[in-house]
């Protein structure tokens, strides 16, 4: 998949509404994984950031296409649930996907 995003690393952990950021987990070439509280319902939950800002309407198109891929492969017992895609308020995308520690 290409994508045309600026190569701009968030500050810090991103906002992200009903989420309250906990700890950072790790970090790869093109993201970041925190850990997360989600307010409802309450759990524990990993949340892979992108590290570069959606800026078209193609870059968006191509995240939630990957975004339903990962959706409809979280179904086997070897893949983390994938629960919520979107936009942080400060407009880096992310993936809430199923915590699982160690």
């Amino acid at each position: 998949m290409m994508v045309h995003m600026s190569a701009s690393t968030p500050p810090a952990p991103p906002r992200i509404a009903g989420f309250g950021y906990v700890r950072p987990l790790g970090s790869g070439g093109f993201a970041d994984v925190y850990q997360y509280e989600q307010d409802l319902p309450r759990r524990i939950v990993a949340v892979k950031v992108l590290r570069n800002r959606i800026l078209e309407q193609r870059d968006r198109s191509d995240f939630d296409a990957e975004a339903d891929t990962m959706a409809r492969l979280s179904n086997h017992p070897s893949i983390v649930a994938m629960y919520q895609a979107g936009v942080s308020t400060d407009g880096y995308p992310y993936l809430t996907m199923e915590y699982c520690p160690g």
